[in-house]
């Protein structure tokens, strides 16, 4: 029992589904089991619980038996720590010293070609320099052009992925950070363990993976009121910061905001998507942009059902890591809802600098329910393709969607039960796809009336 929350999770990446129900109840037995009795529980993680319908305290439960979230032995000694602002905010201002700055250090994993990297490049453009000394350290020797262009804006970029946790967090105190911000939470590479020694006074978690880190050492949770309601705010042990807006940093108005003018008849031809399948026959053209992990049994039959319902239509799932296993098994699971192969499309990844705009040219975005999309709904948005989502999630990782179209002032696309995601998908698609019908109409007509002489000077030719 120990290995089952492995196991789903492994299963849910492959999109492997047989017997994928039976699994997620015996964990939600399992994980039932901990809640009242950690004597009698055989779960060690909380890994697969993303597929499963347990109560909020259950993340909090397990997320504490994570190895990254167990405090350490060794702790950073008190005197090399930055101390609180409360104890010398008063001493500083007699001083003189009223033009002191906050040191605060944001730590990941995650500054080469990831997601992360991507959404925080412009946040560290915009914090106020003059009140705030930003630092940066680096757990992974990854580069790339987000990495490079951080490391070019922030004032002390710190590379970390040669010392141990203890030494690296001797370093992050010698350096006087007084808030320390994670951005990894529990994924690869994280730096909780560097963090378990209390390095700064304060430390923080934010953006990485949103849910509570369990962490006794983790003080805060940058999130939002959406994504974090009221009646949710138990599935954390962390105090939480609450934004007015989508906690989800982007920059994208100022690194993309040329693909505003690819809409309509300028959006990308089908074939900006790449890949050997000749997509322009599809009648319409759906997709997905998570990745496998996200999807689960449940949303995929009703992509199906989408799908069987718009005739000729395709479906574009993009490639990511592992698409040698998922990919397929995703299409043996099409096939047995009647719905041919190749109309469930794999496509690769655009390269980054044209990926909105090639994903401009489809029609459609069905978001996934275990977590809806974050970067890439983001990417939906700026492509200007409209999104069907499931709102109303029980974790904030279910409540992205929510999130994003709340602090947009439009809840268009956001659905309340699977049978309203299915129907309004439908709907909408018949509509856009009128909607272009009646645009390549119009642009025939004005192409045959240039084309053509007017007509006085048709019959003054007649007359000749």
């Amino acid at each position: 029992m120990a290995a089952l929350p492995r196991a789903l999770r492994t299963k849910g990446w492959a999109a492997s589904w047989q017997n994928f129900e039976y699994l997620s109840h015996s964990l939600e037995r399992e994980v039932g089991i901990c809640l009242q009795s950690m004597a009698d529980c055989r779960v060690d993680s909380a890994g697969g619980l993303e597929y499963c319908d347990v109560d909020g305290k259950a993340h909090v439960l397990m997320n504490s038996l994570n190895p990254n979230s167990m405090p350490a032995k060794t702790q950073v000694e008190p005197r090399s720590i930055a101390p609180y602002w409360s104890a010398t905010n008063n001493k500083l201002v007699q001083q003189g010293s009223a033009h002191r700055r906050l040191k605060v250090g944001f730590m990941s994993s995650d500054f080469g070609v990831h997601p992360v990297a991507q959404l925080v490049r412009g946040l560290f453009q915009s914090i106020n320099t003059s009140r705030v000394e930003v630092f940066c350290f680096a757990l992974q020797p990854q580069v790339s052009w987000w990495g490079q262009n951080i490391s070019e804006t922030v004032e002390h970029f710190v590379w970390l992925q040669n010392m141990n946790t203890l030494d690296a967090a001797r370093e992050i105190a010698r350096l006087g950070v007084e808030v320390l911000i994670d951005l990894n939470g529990h994924t690869m590479h994280s730096g909780l363990t560097i963090m378990t020694h209390r390095p700064a006074p304060v430390q923080m978690s934010f953006l990485g993976l949103p849910t509570t880190t369990s962490a006794p050492f983790i003080d805060y949770y940058i999130a939002d009121s959406v994504a974090v309601p009221p009646e949710q705010r138990h599935q954390y042990s962390e105090q939480l910061l609450l934004m007015s807006d989508c906690y989800i940093a982007n920059d994208y108005a100022q690194i993309q905001g040329d693909i505003l003018k690819f809409t309509n008849q300028h959006r990308a031809p089908r074939s900006a998507l790449g890949g050997a399948v000749d997509l322009s026959k599809a009648t319409f053209l759906f997709a997905t942009l998570s990745n496998s992990q996200k999807m689960d049994p449940e949303i995929f039959q009703v992509w199906m059902n989408i799908l069987q319902r718009f005739a000729g239509s395709k479906m574009v799932v993009t490639k990511h890591a592992g698409k040698q296993v998922y990919v397929p098994h995703l299409q043996k699971r099409a096939r047995g809802f009647g719905v041919a192969t190749d109309r469930l499309v794999s496509l690769p990844q655009a390269p980054w600098i044209d990926h909105l705009y090639a994903k401009t040219s489809i029609d459609l975005v069905l978001d996934t329910i275990v977590k809806n999309g974050h970067t890439t709904g983001l990417d939906g948005i700026w492509a200007g393709i409209p999104t069907i989502s499931l709102a109303g999630g029980q974790e904030a990782p279910r409540r992205a969607a929510e999130s994003i179209a709340v602090t947009l002032d439009s809840t268009f696309g956001l659905a309340y039960s699977l049978k309203e995601y299915e129907d309004l998908a439908f709907a909408l698609a018949r509509s856009i796809k009128k909607s272009k019908f009646a645009q390549q109409r119009a642009q025939r007509r004005q192409h045959q009336q240039a084309s053509s002489p007017p007509a006085d000077q048709s019959a003054d030719r007649i007359a000749d």
